[in-house]
């Protein structure tokens, strides 16, 4: 709906829940995938917050992997926006 109403905060969230269901799920590279979409749009938009939340979702995921040093990279970009 948020899509359809062009609301593209509300798509990016609704991008984020459904990373963090496929991230419960195990399917990691799913997860990915809509964190990535919820990062662009709140690039888009200039949401900080949610700039920060999608960065800390993709280490979390990237963590799942075993994929570490990308981790830590998305997980600093997180600590960054968070002292802003």
């Amino acid at each position: 709906i948020s899509k359809e109403v062009g609301d593209r905060a509300g798509e990016g969230k609704a991008y984020c829940n459904l990373g963090n269901a496929y991230d419960s799920l195990g399917d990691f590279q799913k997860a990915i995938e809509y964190h990535e979409r919820h990062l662009k749009i709140s690039k888009e938009v200039g949401d900080r917050a949610g700039e920060g939340k999608a960065y800390c979702n993709l280490g979390n995921a990237y963590d799942s992997l075993g994929d570490f040093q990308k981790a830590i990279e998305y997980h600093e970009r997180h600590l960054k926006i968070s002292k802003e």
